[in-house]
C-alpha cells in the first residue's frame, strides 16, 4: 500500500474494536500466514497455563468423564508436565477407548453419588487392567480378579506411568479440594497443585514461565490481600468463582505495539500512533460501552 508516497508496514495499521477478544478466534484464522498481535484479551484467553488449571480444578469435583479428563491431559502445558508426548496422548486415548472407561474414579465414589457401588467403566479398574497387562503380559485370562489388558510392553510403560501419575494427582486433589480451608490455607494449596501439574522441570518456553507466574500471583492475593479481613474457611465453589472473574476481569496489554499488525480493544486514554486505524464491531449498545461495577462488591 502507498499512503502520500510511503510504503505503508504493518506496523503502521492498527485494527480496534470494543471488545477485541470476541474476534480473536477469526483474526486467528484469517491472519495466519501474516504476522500479527493481539492485545487486551482476557487472562483466560491469553493465558494457557490459568485456563488449564482452572480446568483442572472443576474436573476434580466432578464425575470424571472420560471426555473431561482426556481434554485435559491433550492440552500441550499439561501432558508434558508429565513426561508425556503428543504420540502418548493418543495411544493413551486408544487405551480408554479399548478398555471401556467412561466416568468415575471407583467404586466408591459412585457410592459417594447414591448410585451402585460398581467398579466398572471407571478409571480405576481401567487402569488396573493397564497396570496388569503390563505386569503379566498377554494372559488372557484373569489374574487376581482383574483382566489384563494386552498390547503393552516396552517403551509404552513410559506413557502408562505418565497416565498413573495424572489421574493420582486427580484422585488426591479431588479428596483434598472438597474441604473447607482458610484463604491463607487455600493460596498454599492451589500454589503446590500449580507445581504440580506444571512442575518446573518441565516448563522450557520463557512464555509458559511467564503464565505460571501470572497465575502464581494471583493465588498469593488470597493470603497477602484478602486473608486479613477474613480468616473463615469457605468452600472451593467460592475460591473457584473468585478465580473465575479474576481471569475475565484481568485483561493483558501483551501484543500492542509488537511491531505487527495490530488487534487491541478501543481503551480510554490511549495512545494510539499509527497511520491506518479500521474500526470493527462499532455496534449500537457496545460502542460507547461503559463497565459498571457492583457498588456491593467488596472484592
Amino acid at each position: 500500500a502507498v499512503e502520500t508516497g510511503h510504503s505503508l508496514d504493518l506496523r503502521d495499521i492498527v485494527v480496534m474494536a470494543p471488545d477485541i477478544q470476541q474476534y480473536a478466534p477469526f483474526i486467528s484464522g484469517v491472519f495466519d500466514d501474516i504476522q500479527h498481535a493481539i492485545a487486551d484479551r482476557s487472562l483466560r484467553s491469553s493465558n494457557h497455563s490459568f485456563d488449564a488449571f482452572l480446568r483442572f480444578i472443576r474436573l476434580t469435583q466432578g464425575r470424571f468423564g472420560w471426555q473431561e479428563v482426556m481434554d485435559l491431559l491433550s492440552q500441550t502445558e499439561v501432558y508434558q508436565g508429565f513426561g508425556l508426548t503428543e504420540t502418548d496422548v493418543e495411544l493413551i486415548s486408544h487405551w480408554v477407548a479399548n478398555t471401556q472407561i467412561r466416568w468415575g474414579k471407583s467404586a466408591a465414589h459412585k457410592k459417594e453419588l447414591n448410585l451402585p457401588e460398581s467398579a466398572e467403566n471407571t478409571w480405576q479398574a481401567g487402569l488396573e487392567r493397564l497396570l496388569m497387562g503390563y505386569a503379566v503380559g498377554t494372559e488372557d485370562d484373569f489374574f487376581a480378579g482383574i483382566f489384563p489388558y494386552r498390547d503393552i510392553e516396552g517403551s509404552s510403560a513410559l506413557a502408562l506411568g505418565g497416565l498413573h501419575d495424572f489421574l493420582q494427582l486427580l484422585f488426591t486433589a479431588s479428596s483434598k479440594l472438597a474441604k473447607s480451608y482458610t484463604l491463607q490455607e487455600w493460596a498454599k494449596h492451589l500454589l503446590d497443585y500449580a507445581e504440580l501439574l506444571f512442575p518446573a522441570e518441565s516448563i522450557e518456553a520463557a512464555a509458559q514461565q511467564a503464565e505460571k507466574l501470572q497465575m502464581n500471583e494471583i493465588f498469593l492475593q488470597l493470603s497477602e490481600e484478602f486473608a486479613a479481613v477474613h480468616n473463615q474457611p469457605v468452600p472451593l465453589a467460592v475460591i473457584l468463582a473468585w478465580l473465575e472473574g479474576r481471569v475475565e476481569e484481568i485483561k493483558s496489554s501483551n501484543g500492542f505495539l509488537r511491531g505487527q499488525l495490530t488487534f487491541c480493544s478501543m481503551l480510554p486514554m490511549r495512545s494510539i500512533p499509527f497511520k491506518v486505524i479500521a474500526l470493527l464491531g462499532m455496534n449500537e449498545g457496545e460502542f460507547p460501552h461503559i463497565d459498571h461495577h457492583l457498588t456491593f462488591d467488596l472484592l
